[in-house]
């Protein structure tokens, strides 16, 4: 029988029984995050060999305190053995349903959405800056830009984080300093602030340190917020409590970049914002927090609230951990997803981590693919012959020249798309989605005309269940095949 406590003990990882809640408690190092370096006295790993799951599938659930993983077996193969979803039930002897028939609708249960909070979060809205300010910021970036292009000590500062100079010159990165190699100052009036006295009653001047500077620009294109990467040597001196200075006047909106992506990340850097997306083309998104605590604004929480998947990689600290919490409550898809080495992105890839490896394994199958494709036009360029997926709906249905998608919203949350176009419908199944041709919902209402409401209703969410389980399965004919 392998339930948690002999997986711990293939591993090498010794466990000890702590109480007994839930029929046994036993405590451990994890799998994932080590031991805290308690070694053998380790207690950050909690285990319940006979606590059910609600899916009732199989007994036993795990959690670690450190780095947040929890789950049941499954997830426990999936999550420290890298095994899928189906290797996983293969491997502890539990039977799915064939893809070509279904399943009583009473072997499942609806998914339970996450409890509300507490306190309500209400999303900050941020002004733009001035149209001086975004001029003069532009300018000064401008200039930083090309200052950086011809240091190549800074641009090495920044490939040793991952940022190599095609970053730099997407994301417009900047290195700032006087023509003495110091800090540069300008008066506030010229950058449209308003003026401030000194305790000697003489005007404060903007402080420009030198440095590493990442810009952020509005949906217009202009410049709305800039910050600035103090040089070490700098903050040991002066100031050591501001390694990220944001340039007076600045917007404080979060940092989006690509916010039009299916899936995002969450980091604390812009600079780890820059590695990972630099690494996907454009396909995924990054959103930056500047630090644990802060919370996304009104447009990065729409933009947030809309994806498909959202891996937070939050410092691995305690802090980072801790914001977990608010962040699985307040949206959805969200999900835990550390780096597995040292504490962040720039840190990781500098210990040799795979950083758009370490991406896609976090990523639904379906979104990994779509991510991890080569652009149409890469393609063709290849002389590589694009072959059209067998899971599409039938060729005798018709496609109209309009193309028309709606979006469905269960009861408990999900979305189904409902599309008749071949084409989207791939393209959204590839994307790891829930969706729905006209004629398979036709299809379906046929199947449980006899049934009662009730019986109507779990019949439904049993399909989107097998939907979610096996990407792509199409409805013919009254069976599901995959």
């Amino acid at each position: 029988m392998n339930n948690l406590l002999t997986l711990l003990d293939k591993k090498g990882i010794s466990w000890r029984r702590a109480s007994s809640a839930h029929g046994g408690e036993y405590h451990s190092a994890c799998p994932g995050c080590g031991d805290g370096g308690k070694g053998r006295n380790s207690d950050r790993f909690h285990v319940w060999p006979e606590k059910t799951s609600g899916s009732g599938r199989t007994p036993g659930r795990f959690w670690c305190r450190q780095c947040g993983k929890n789950g049941d077996t499954i997830q426990f193969l999936i999550d420290f053995d890298r095994m899928n979803f189906r290797e996983a039930c293969a491997f502890l002897g539990i039977h799915l349903p064939d893809a070509k028939s279904f399943v009583s609708p009473q072997k499942f249960s609806t998914p339970k959405i996450p409890p509300a909070l507490g306190n309500t979060h209400e999303p900050k809205i941020y002004d733009p800056p001035s149209a001086l300010w975004s001029e003069r910021a532009t300018a000064f970036l401008a200039d930083c830009h090309a200052r950086l292009l011809d240091r190549p000590d800074a641009l090495d500062w920044l490939a040793k984080r991952g940022i190599d100079l095609q970053a730099v010159k997407d994301y417009q990165l900047g290195y700032n300093e006087s023509s003495q190699g110091k800090d540069r100052y300008r008066p506030m009036s010229r950058w449209g602030l308003a003026a401030e006295k000194s305790g000697k009653s003489r005007e404060k001047k903007l402080w420009l340190p030198r440095g590493w500077v990442i810009p952020m620009f509005g949906s217009d294109g202009t410049v709305h917020q800039l910050r600035i990467r103090r040089r070490d040597e700098d903050i040991e001196t002066f100031m050591p409590n501001i390694k990220y200075l944001v340039v007076k006047g600045s917007s404080l909106a979060t940092m989006v970049l690509h916010p039009e992506s299916l899936a995002h990340v969450v980091v604390e850097s812009g600079f780890d914002a820059i590695l990972i997306a630099s690494r996907f083309e454009g396909k995924l998104g990054a959103v930056t927090t500047w630090n644990s605590a802060a919370k996304p604004d009104s447009r990065a929480t729409a933009i947030l609230q809309k994806s498909h998947c959202i891996l937070n990689a939050l410092d691995f600290d305690k802090a980072g951990t801790n914001e977990q919490d608010w962040w699985m409550r307040t949206f959805r898809r969200n999900k835990r997803w550390p780096v597995p080495v040292a504490k962040d992105p720039g840190e990781a890839f500098g210990k040799g981590v795979d950083i758009r490896s370490w991406i896609l394994s976090g990523l639904p199958v379906g979104l990994a693919r779509r991510m991890d494709s080569k652009p149409e036009n890469e393609i063709k360029a290849e002389g590589t012959e694009q072959i059209q997926p067998e899971k599409t709906p039938e060729a005798s249905e018709p496609v109209e020249a309009e193309v028309q998608h709606r979006i469905l919203t269960l009861a408990d949350g999900r979305e189904c798309h409902i599309t008749d176009s071949r084409e989207l419908w791939n393209e959204l199944t590839d994307a790891g989605m829930v969706v729905f041709s006209d004629l398979e919902l036709e299809r379906l209402q046929a199947a449980c005309k006899t049934m009662s409401q009730t019986e109507r209703e779990q019949a439904a969410l049993l399909t989107v269940d097998f939907k979610e389980v096996f990407a792509g399965a199409y409805i013919r004919r009254g069976e599901a095949v995959a």
